[in-house]
């Protein structure tokens, strides 16, 4: 039989080397055996192949693999999906504490309330109406400053007027007061006056600052017929503070509140450090009968940072 080329008896991909009869060659693809013989090639020991279709298209396949190269490549994997992203927990919410000094934390669910106490009741010589008295905070929460109205009401009980004002300070603790001082401007004719001091949750209450005396000497009266107190706030505390504000408080013989005012130890831009001192003059007119006495409360803020 005459030196021939033949293709694979097993998977039929061609042969690249010439094939010489009887002896045994093995195709590079799918790795069978043949011999060439008088009936042709036949398989002496088959392997099959890796796919079921023909090593012959798997080769042109490969071949075009490598004509495209990295095109064909980059096609495959742009197209084949991606790994699903790993699944990460939601973060875990985290309370900052608030470094400010000025900031107070939110306080637990409570009761906001307020009670207005009337005490003096004075018509001035322009006609004007003053209605003095301490609002308290008569509930469970810290309170912004409670703003006190003053209804007027005739014989039968009907409004003829309204005004109000805002209590002294910046918020009230639970049971701590301060003085309210309503202004009417050309009253009309009234039989009676009632009050409401709604209470609102404090949004925001200065820390209190630590250690500040109050040394006051003796109220005078000037030439106007007010009064005139004069003193000192000492700071003995170890927080610088600000605007360091005195609150007047006149009394009568018969413990009824007859003048309110404050004035401010530091003006503002000025500060009182821890260990200093510093003065103040507070002066009240048109009062609602004779002092007693003199109450001083004081209070500052402290400087954020130190």
């Amino acid at each position: 039989m005459p030196v021939t080329s033949v293709s694979c008896p097993s998977c039929g991909a061609p042969v690249d080397a010439t094939v010489r009869p009887g002896a045994v060659h093995r195709c590079r693809y799918c790795s069978a055996s043949f011999r060439l013989d008088e009936r042709g090639a036949v398989v002496l020991a088959e392997r099959a192949p890796p796919s079921g279709r023909p090593v012959a298209v798997i080769a042109a396949l490969a071949a075009a693999l490598l004509v495209l190269g990295g095109g064909v490549v980059t096609w495959f994997f742009a197209a084949a999906p991606l790994p699903e992203a790993p699944r990460v927990a939601s973060p875990v919410p985290v309370e900052v504490t608030p470094t400010s000094a000025e900031v107070v934390p939110v306080e637990a669910p409570g009761i906001a309330a307020a009670t207005f106490t009337p005490h003096a009741r004075y018509t001035l010589s322009t006609g004007s109406l003053y209605l003095l008295g301490l609002v308290e905070n008569t509930g469970e929460v810290r309170i912004d400053a409670p703003w006190v109205t003053a209804v007027l009401r005739d014989a039968a009980g009907a409004e003829v007027g309204v005004d109000r004002a805002k209590a002294q300070g910046d918020c009230l603790q639970p049971g701590q007061d301060a003085p309210v001082k309503i202004l009417v401007m050309d009253p009309p004719d009234f039989a009676d006056v009632t009050f409401e001091s709604p209470a609102a949750r404090a949004t925001w209450c200065p820390t209190p600052v630590e250690g500040l005396r109050i040394e006051a000497s003796p109220a005078t009266l000037d030439s106007l017929g007010g009064w005139v107190q004069k003193g000192k706030v000492h700071h003995e505390g170890s927080v610088d503070a600000r605007f360091v504000r005195v609150d007047v408080l006149a009394w009568s013989a018969d413990e009824e509140l007859v003048g309110a005012g404050y004035t401010y130890a530091t003006p503002s831009g000025v500060e009182l450090a821890a260990g200093g001192s510093a003065r103040f003059e507070a002066r009240l007119h048109g009062l609602g009968g004779t002092p007693e006495r003199f109450e001083l409360r004081v209070s500052a803020r402290p400087i954020e940072g130190r």
